[in-house]
C-alpha cells in the first residue's frame, strides 16, 4: 500500500512536470540527427527498467548548432521509435556530457539498440530525475530483503515494512517531514520530488520494531547488511542510530559524528566522520568474520570482527539511552552482505545488475 501511494504521487508529479514520456512515439521528422547506441547484456537474465549511463561529447555539437546548450532538444528512443525517460546529470553540456536513460528491456545474452536524437530547435527539455531512478533497487523482489522502510507515509504513528514480512514499526515521538530524504550521490540539489522522512529530536524519539526481524534466519549473525540515509545534527554527543534490546547499540555516532559499529563486544570504525546537516548514504555489511562500512558508495572500513551481531532481542531501529538527533530515511535490512557494486548502485538510486551492460556509441 505504501509503495502504491508513492508510485501514484510520483506519476502525478512527472505528469505535471512533463517528465513521463516512456513509450510515446517519437516524431523523427522533427529531429535533424540521430546517433545509434548499442547496449550489450552479458547476463543470463533479461534486464527490465534499467538505468544506463550514456557519455558523449556535446561541446562540438553545441558549437556547430546541432544541440542546444542546455541539452533541451535531446531525446532517446528504442529502435521501434518509442521514447525513453532520461535525466541529464551534467550541469553543463561539455565534452563529457552524462545522461541517464531508463531502458525498458535488454534481453539476456543479447543486445538492445536505442537512438539519441538531437537537432530540434523547437524542443524543450524533458529531463526528469523521478522518471528514471528508483527507491526500490531490489524490485520486483529480493528474497534476501528482510525489512524495508521508505518512511513515505507522511503521517500517523506506523511506518510500514514494504516487504511481505510485515515487520512494521511504531513511531514514538519522531515527527514526519514532508520532503523526501537522501539525495543522489552527494548532490544536495537532486532528490525525489515526492516522499517524506523522519526527524528525531535527540531527546527521546524512537521507532520500535516489535517483531523479530531474523526469526526465519537463525544464522543472521553470519551474513547480513543494514542500509540507510542519514542527516545528523551537529553535536559532540554520542547518539544511537540502530540498536537492539533496551541498551545494546549496534550502529551509533560517537563524538563529532564519528560512525561506529558495535560488533561482538568491540567497536569498529576509522575516521568515518559524517557531515552535520547533510545527507549521507551508509551501508554496514558483515560476512563472518569480516565487517565493512560504506559511506557515500565507498568502502571506508574493513575489519575482522571474529563474530557477527549477537542480537537476542528485537531491534529498536532508532533511539535508546543516547537518543539520535537528525533525520533518517530509506532503511533496509538484508540477510546477506551486499556486494561493493551493489552498494554503489543503491547510492545512485538505481537497480543493480551484475555483470553490468556495456554501452557502445556508433558514430556521432
Amino acid at each position: 500500500m505504501v509503495r502504491l501511494k508513492f508510485v501514484v504521487a510520483l506519476v502525478i508529479s512527472m505528469l505535471i512536470s512533463g517528465g513521463l514520456i516512456q513509450g510515446q512515439e517519437i516524431d523523427e521528422g522533427k529531429w535533424k540527427k540521430k546517433i545509434k547506441i548499442v547496449i550489450d547484456n552479458p547476463s543470463t537474465k533479461d534486464i527490465k527498467n534499467y538505468q544506463i549511463l550514456i557519455r558523449f561529447n556535446a561541446r562540438e555539437k553545441i558549437q556547430n548548432g546541432e544541440i542546444k546548450e542546455d541539452g533541451g532538444d535531446i531525446r532517446f528512443a528504442t529502435d521501434e521509435g518509442k521514447l525513453l525517460n532520461y535525466w541529464i546529470e551534467s550541469r553543463r553540456m561539455t565534452s563529457s556530457a552524462k545522461v541517464w536513460v531508463k531502458v525498458n528491456y535488454i534481453p539476456a545474452k543479447s543486445s538492445k539498440v536505442i537512438y539519441l536524437y538531437h537537432g530540434n530547435p523547437d524542443a524543450k527539455s524533458l529531463s526528469n530525475f523521478d522518471s528514471v531512478f528508483t527507491k526500490d533497487p531490489d524490485a520486483p523482489e529480493d528474497l534476501d530483503l528482510i525489512a524495508e522502510y521508505h518512511f513515505d507515509e507522511g503521517k500517523g504513528d506506523i511506518t510500514y515494512d514494504d516487504t511481505e514480512n510485515e515487520n512494521h514499526g511504531v513511531i514514538d515521538g519522531a515527527t514526519w517531514v514532508k520532503k523526501d530524504g537522501g539525495c543522489w550521490r552527494n548532490r544536495k540539489d537532486v532528490r525525489f520530488s515526492s516522499g517524506s522522512c523522519l526527524k528525531f529530536d535527540g531527546v527521546n524519539d524512537k521507532v520500535k520494531i516489535f517483531s523479530d526481524l531474523f526469526k526465519n534466519n537463525p544464522d543472521y549473525y553470519k551474513n547480513g547488511s543494514i542500509e540507510f540515509w542519514i542527516k545528523p545534527d551537529a553535536t559532540t554527543k554520542v547518539m544511537d542510530i540502530i540498536q537492539y534490546d533496551a541498551c545494546k547499540p549496534l550502529i551509533y555516532l560517537a563524538g563529532n559524528l564519528n560512525l561506529q559499529v558495535y560488533w561482538g563486544g568491540n567497536a569498529y570504525s576509522k575516521i568515518t566522520q559524517l557531515p552535520p546537516g547533510r545527507w549521507s548514504h551508509v551501508v554496514i555489511t558483515w560476512k563472518t568474520p569480516t565487517v565493512k562500512i560504506y559511506v557515500g558508495g565507498k568502502l571506508c572500513v574493513e575489519c575482522d570482527s571474529g563474530t557477527g551481531p549477537k542480537m537476542d532481542k528485537p531491534i529498536t531501529i532508532i533511539g535508546g539511552p543516547r537518543p539520535f538527533a537528525g533525520y533518517l530515511d530509506e532503511i533496509r535490512v538484508y540477510k546477506r552482505d551486499l556486494r561493493p557494486e551493489e552498494v554503489k548502485s543503491h547510492f545512485e538510486r538505481r537497480k543493480f545488475v551484475f555483470p553490468e551492460p556495456k554501452v557502445t556509441i556508433i558514430g556521432g
